[in-house]
């Protein structure tokens, strides 16, 4: 069974790293003109009864779950997320073209579609490096 679609997102306010469910909301202005606010509701299971919070987040670091896991660490694995696989380094990417998870190389900034191009070992023993915002 797959996991529920989550997202992850860096707090405008302080700049701490959210998971939780994203969504946009728009706000009118007087002249009709819309800007959105980008969120992320996180739940914090670790308390009883679990607390709930709404974060504004800024829009350039949000990532969607992959499916992905670096086992050794423990860690899920986010679009954006910079990550070895096999041989390969980048970035974990939606690649529009095969309409699946790629690997955007660092080397000539070129896709590699994951279901294509690594075996499932490879696939199994992702390592994560760390995480590129966009400025």
């Amino acid at each position: 069974m797959r996991d529920i679609v989550k997202y992850r997102g860096r707090r405008k306010d302080t700049g701490e790293w959210v998971k939780g469910y994203y969504w946009k909301e728009p706000i009118v202005f007087p002249n009709n003109s819309i800007a959105w606010s980008h969120y992320i509701y996180a739940i914090d299971e670790s308390v009883y009864p679990p607390n709930a919070h709404n974060y504004l987040v800024i829009p350039e670091t949000v990532g969607e779950y992959t499916g992905l896991k670096d086992k050794k660490k423990d860690k899920d694995l986010f679009a954006g997320d910079r990550v070895v696989i096999g041989r390969d380094v980048g970035v974990l990417v939606w690649d529009e073209y095969e309409l699946c998870l790629a690997l955007q190389l660092d080397s000539d900034d070129s896709f590699q579609a994951i279901c294509r191009f690594y075996s499932y070992e490879e696939i199994d023993a992702v390592e994560y490096i760390g995480n590129e915002e966009k400025p």
